[in-house]
């Protein structure tokens, strides 16, 4: 990435003043994934499915900066590097159990995950040329448990009527962790928040599905709750705009919706 600026300052002298930037950046990623499911089938109606999933992540992203006031006499700018690791071990448990009573159906479950990340930035030391640290390791582990149910109910003439309940996450990522301050615009400085915490929301649904050979149509009315919610924020300081992520806000949504399948 180049960054070109150019400041004009008006009066009866007036200055022109050009900086160039060059930002040269490498992003490794490393995913590991490891996942065991078990389906026992009690009998015809009613089944046991368990499992677990492991998601182990790794990231290293090196940027170095050089600048001056054209491309001919560029230097590294040292204040400006940045080294960030990011480490993010995911461990869950499952456990669903499904059943069939008539024409009433069921599905009642619950999710363990247990997270452990990790992030660091590093600056780079100016005498030795060697990597130092900018910001403390910021080390965070939580374990949170995510309930379902899913309800349905069959009645004559091909319709069904569904009730569910869902807990989901939504974890930040490895950029919104990175507390690096990017000064490629001066009076835009942006910066990550390795203190965000991940969002997250309670669903509600109730569906009304109708079908018939090829067309199927389907009604649904959902409410859902977030909590934690990870937002941008902007605040001036000293005539400098600055913009991080940080959990300010909670939402409440619901609505409706109408969808119809056909086959022709």
């Amino acid at each position: 990435a180049t960054y070109i600026q150019t400041t004009e300052i008006l009066g009866e002298n007036p200055v022109t003043h050009k900086s160039y930037q060059f930002q040269d950046g490498e992003n490794k990623n490393a995913s590991t994934e490891i996942k065991l499911d078990y389906e026992y089938k009690i009998n015809e109606n009613h089944r046991i499915e368990a499992g677990y999933k492991g998601t182990l992540n790794s990231e290293n992203s090196p940027t170095e900066y050089w600048g001056g006031t054209s491309t001919d006499d560029l230097a590294p700018i040292d204040a400006l590097y940045n080294a960030f690791y990011y480490k993010q071990d995911i461990h869950a448990l499952y456990f669903n159990y499904a059943g069939k009573v008539r024409r009433f159906g069921y599905q009642v479950g619950v999710r363990g995950e247990y997270t452990s990340m990790q992030t660091r930035s590093l600056g780079k030391n100016p005498s030795t040329d060697a990597s130092t640290p900018s910001a403390p390791m910021f080390t965070n582990e939580y374990l949170k448990l995510f309930p379902s149910v899913f309800l349905s109910y069959s009645l004559p003439g091909d319709n069904e009527l569904q009730v569910n309940y869902t807990r989901r996450i939504q974890r930040p990522r490895g950029h919104q962790l990175n507390s690096f301050r990017n000064m490629s615009d001066s009076l835009n400085v942006s910066y990550g928040n390795p203190y965000l915490d991940p969002q997250n929301a309670n669903a509600f649904e109730f569906n009304y599905i109708k079908s018939w050979e090829n067309h199927v149509l389907s009604a649904s009315a959902y409410y859902r709750t977030t909590d934690d919610i990870m937002q941008r924020i902007s605040y001036m300081e000293n005539g400098i705009m600055y913009s991080t992520t940080d959990n300010v806000a909670q939402s409440l949504s619901s609505g409706v919706e109408i969808v119809g399948k056909n086959r022709f």
